[in-house]
């Protein structure tokens, strides 16, 4: 069962971010830069799947496209409010945030003072520099980060997640473990890993994640025997090219998001509720 948390606390492993139905201007150039910028970011496609997807995954922070024409402005406040409110403290943990090109004062001071918006009223009607600059402004605020640098995938269960390099004229297959953008975990047999000395260069290996194959060299930084295998942790070198970083980066969001989401519509509970309905003028 999950851990809750308050909303003040800064989780040391930082927080998931998601994204409601963003628009064009913000998927995918904000959410592939803010990747980039090692934030761990989903996008929910279909609004009515997130409140359940929130609950599993407390003290996220979640960003809603009101401009999203499903509903009206106080059909979104309704909904907002539904989660600052829920009695569960999962989904109550959930920073919640907006996003709409509408830049009206009176639109923003409708929905800041009628529901919590920690993650704040943000424009998307700006240079995409200053969106990113505004978004990753807030997510910092709130300990988007943690105390992680990178953000890192765990491929233990991917067979397609692959090393294959030469060591002493023997060709070695390795299982990838988890990866980040800095540097990876592989899994060799407590023989072959005789073969490996901390601190040496292996060069010119192939990185196989799935379909995409990668030529890379790296420095081995520590060996782990265990009853079964030897984990090696190694560290990709400061050269690599942008090329690959960019592949790496994008294996990663799309099984982390496997991981996290998969299928949505099978995986999470569909919400019916009608919040158009529920808008009380006094009350919201």
């Amino acid at each position: 069962m999950s851990e809750t948390a308050t909303k003040k606390e800064n989780p040391v492993f930082g927080r998931k971010i998601f994204f409601i139905t963003p628009p064009p201007n913000v998927f995918p150039f904000v959410t592939n830069k803010l990747r980039e910028l090692e934030y761990e970011v989903y996008v929910i496609p279909n609004w009515r799947f997130a409140r359940e997807i929130l609950k599993k995954y407390p003290n996220s922070i979640c960003f809603i496209n009101i401009d999203e024409q499903s509903m009206s402005s106080k059909g979104w406040l309704s909904y907002i409010k539904s989660i600052n409110e829920d009695e569960d403290e999962n989904l109550k943990s959930t920073i919640m945030g907006v996003l709409s090109s509408r830049s009206r004062r009176t639109e923003r001071e409708l929905f800041l003072s009628k529901v919590t918006l920690d993650a704040g009223y943000i424009v998307t009607s700006v240079g995409n520099s200053e969106l990113v600059n505004s978004i990753q402004g807030v997510l910092d605020v709130n300990g988007a980060k943690g105390r992680r640098q990178y953000v890192r995938a765990n491929t233990s269960k991917n067979p397609t997640a692959q090393i294959i390099c030469e060591v002493n004229e023997n060709v070695l297959t390795m299982q990838l473990l988890d990866i980040s953008t800095v540097g990876f975990a592989c899994g060799v047999s407590n023989k072959e890993a005789n073969c490996f000395v901390k601190n040496a260069l292996l060069k010119n290996f192939t990185l196989r994640l799935e379909k995409r194959q990668i030529l890379s060299s790296a420095v081995v930084f520590a060996i782990k025997p265990g009853e079964t295998f030897t984990t090696l942790v190694l560290l990709f070198l400061p050269n690599q090219l942008p090329q690959n970083k960019i592949a790496i980066q994008e294996f990663i969001a799309k099984t982390l998001e496997q991981s996290t989401l998969g299928d949505i519509s099978k995986n999470f509970a569909e919400d019916r509720m009608d919040y158009e309905s529920l808008y009380n003028e006094d009350k919201a």
